[in-house]
């Protein structure tokens, strides 16, 4: 009888060993200001906030400025409470309310000029320009500060918008503060208003008198004009990956791979298999994916490593999930390392632990990797992750899933380079409504 057949696919993304060698961020020439641009319901939120948390992953200096925050802070109203910023706010006649507004850009603005004085940078300014004065005002205050502007115009088909909406409403925070206290229909058709309001004076980015922007059009099309530059060309091949629908409705899961054999003899790298208490780890890993009830909808990813693919075996042999491997996912290359016990590594190289211990970051093991050199590697995968249009589990390694997580939990890979990730676990990311989630973490044991 033949073996049943294994969906599987291999991703080859090349490894780089040629990355940065100290922590320091990047620095560009000039300070930049993007600009995010469209009606409500555009996932410009999501997309501004992804945006910092992606440009401070790989070592910009970057930070988000919502003007929604400045407009509520500034003159939010207890006695009003939540009705002050229902569509009435937003009507053209409203002048009152288009002064606040202004106002809030207007401290944004300022914010955002403080941010990148102490340095060059990237400063995401979410809100309020979707009218062509708006953004000249924007225009203008960047260049007397010696900043660019880069204006990003975001637009979706009005099915997608209300998938949208009722995908965030679900995920309704103390954020949202306007329709917390209306049901779903009440919210949707007051939503709906606010658009028309703000539909009648909008302004699409002109092609001809913008010196840089990048559209994605409802179709998915992009396109750009004045792009370049580390930060310009990043966001270009970044954006069209990004998806707050996708993202609202697809949950992705990380798992690191059950004991193996050198995980027992404290041995570094190469590629073992699993122990038994590994492949009981992989059996409740399996139970627990196939409760979720995800079958024909899950793809698994995993490294191309041995202990990783054996973990997921229960799921894989299933044939009931797709499967992809990626050289990416791969364990930290320990170069002259491999394979050594931690007790050989101190008695053959007792400098590279030192070294190591001085700076986990940036050090690279002699002919490996740093977890500097593992952002560059990883990046691909971040950009598939986003990108992906159905529930994704990734199984992994400890130093690739401390540099993923440093991503999803908005920290320095600093930080999470030291961060436990224990086997017989399970993290979920769930997203928020505006884009920035955060990692649930479930122990099988």
């Amino acid at each position: 009888m033949p073996e049943k057949e294994v969906r599987t696919s291999v991703y080859a993304v090349p490894v780089s060993y040629s990355g940065p060698v100290s922590g320091d961020e990047c620095r560009l020439d000039v300070g930049i200001y993007l600009v995010t641009v469209g009606l409500p319901g555009r996932g410009k939120t999501f997309v501004a906030n992804k945006i910092c948390r992606y440009l401070s992953w790989i070592g910009v200096k970057a930070k988000c400025f919502l003007v929604s925050d400045y407009l509520r802070m500034r003159f939010g109203d207890s006695a009003v409470g939540e009705k002050k910023f229902l569509h009435d706010y937003y009507k053209i006649s409203n002048e009152e309310a288009r002064k606040e507004r202004k106002a809030a850009l207007g401290m944004a603005l300022e914010d955002a000029e403080t941010f990148l004085s102490t340095g060059t940078g990237v400063a995401i300014i979410d809100g309020q320009a979707a009218e062509k004065p708006t953004r000249e005002q924007i225009e203008e205050h960047a260049k007397r500060t010696n900043c660019k502007t880069i204006f990003i115009e975001l637009m979706e088909t009005n099915e997608t918008v209300e998938q949208i909406f009722n995908l965030k409403y679900d995920l309704m925070d103390d954020r949202d503060t306007e329709y917390s206290h209306l049901n779903r229909q009440q919210a949707f058709t007051d939503f709906k208003q606010r658009i028309a309001h703000l539909e009648a004076t909008y302004t699409h980015v002109d092609p001809i008198m913008t010196d840089a922007y990048i559209t994605i059009s409802a179709d998915k099309r992009t396109s750009f004009k004045g792009i370049h530059g580390y930060v310009g060309c990043k966001m270009l091949s970044w954006l069209p990956n990004l998806s707050a629908l996708n993202r609202f409705k697809h949950p992705i899961y990380f798992v690191r791979h059950g004991e193996s054999e050198y995980n027992l003899q404290r041995r570094i790298g190469g590629d073992p298999v699993l122990s038994s208490k590994g492949a009981e780890d992989g059996v409740l890993i399996c139970e627990y994916i196939k409760g979720l009830r995800l079958e024909g909808q899950l793809e698994v990813w995993t490294s191309t490593l041995k202990r990783t693919i054996q973990t997921v075996s229960g799921l894989l042999e299933s044939g009931k999930y797709k499967h992809r491997m990626y050289h990416c996912l791969n364990e930290i290359n320990a170069g002259v390392c491999e394979n050594l016990t931690y007790d050989e590594l101190e008695a053959s190289h007792p400098e590279i632990s030192k070294w190591r211990n001085s700076n986990k970051f940036a050090y690279r093991y002699p002919n490996g990797e740093s977890y500097q050199d593992l952002v560059l590697r990883i990046e691909p995968i971040i950009m598939d992750i986003e990108a992906s249009t159905s529930p994704v589990l990734v199984v992994s390694h400890q130093a690739v899933l401390r540099t993923l997580f440093a991503y999803f939990n908005d920290k320095s890979v600093e930080v999470t380079s030291d961060m436990s990730i224990p086997q017989a676990t399970v993290w979920c990311y769930t997203p928020s409504a505006t884009g920035m989630g955060k990692l649930m973490e479930q122990h099988l044991r």
